[in-house]
């Protein structure tokens, strides 16, 4: 068993400017705002699981990018079985495992309120002979829109019918997906990842239900003068549920 924590606070000055010449100098705001996780887990060879919380307050100012997620707070549980075979068989080991991750408005957390987004996974691990396996996942999520995020936005009728209020859906139930990785080592000196994923997500620009389609190989190259290539690509293809294709993405990445 392990137990790993962390307690950090973010001090920052948030100055205001101010349009009008006119007025005194910029007004400053002095804020505060601490971050907390805590993570218990249990190894084992077969049987493992672990639990953790994440929680960031809104006034959490820190400018370097390293948290991504402000005024949230992080729920995530992990359980693991592994069946395991004689050292050298094609099928070294395997086993299914759950997980399930929520997160909250920090305040609506310890108000003792919903979550805002949450999902339940779950998996079977395969590890054959050798530095191969794969690992597939079925996903059900769950997505809340906030309506303050969309408050200015206005819905556009047809011809001389005028602008109406846009109305944000309550929540997006039963995300459903399908999630593969796998791994392999063809050569000596070539290694080979990738995942794939398919499944219902939010669109958040439009507070709507889209399906995405998502692919990442990988190849690893190991050079005889001590060099590391990593070559990966990504792409990624969002539609909307009925009404055609929303965005494409395609990212090639070359790393020494």
């Amino acid at each position: 068993y392990s137990l790993t924590a962390q307690l950090a606070g973010a001090w920052s000055r948030e100055i205001e400017d101010d349009e009008d010449e006119a007025t005194p100098p910029p007004s400053a705001e002095d804020l505060f705002g601490p971050l907390f996780s805590a993570q218990l887990q249990r190894s084992g060879r077969v049987f493992s699981w672990e639990a953790g919380l994440e929680d960031v307050h809104p006034d959490f100012r820190a400018r370097s990018g390293f948290i991504r997620r402000i005024g949230d707070t992080q729920v995530n549980g992990e359980v693991r079985y592994t069946f395991l075979n004689e050292a050298g068989a094609w099928l070294e080991d395997w086993g299914p495992q759950l997980e399930l991750r929520a997160f909250y408005d920090h305040d609506d957390f310890w108000a003792g309120r919903q979550y805002e987004e949450a999902e339940l996974e779950a998996g079977l691990d395969v590890s054959l002979r050798g530095p191969n396996g794969f690992n597939l996942g079925v996903t059900n999520g769950y997505f809340s829109f906030d309506p303050e995020d969309y408050e200015d936005y206005r819905v556009a009728g047809d011809a001389g019918t005028g602008i109406g209020p846009f109305t944000t859906p309550d929540h997006l139930a039963n995300l459903l997906g399908v999630r593969l990785f796998g791994r392999t080592r063809p050569l000596p000196w070539l290694s080979l990842r990738g995942r794939m994923s398919y499944g219902e997500i939010p669109i958040y620009a439009e507070a709507s239900r889209g399906v995405e389609l998502s692919l990442g190989p990988t190849a690893e190259i190991r050079f005889p003068v001590g060099l590391l290539a990593d070559l990966s690509y990504t792409y990624s293809r969002i539609r909307r549920g009925e009404n055609g294709r929303f965005s494409t993405a395609q990212i090639p990445r070359a790393k020494v």
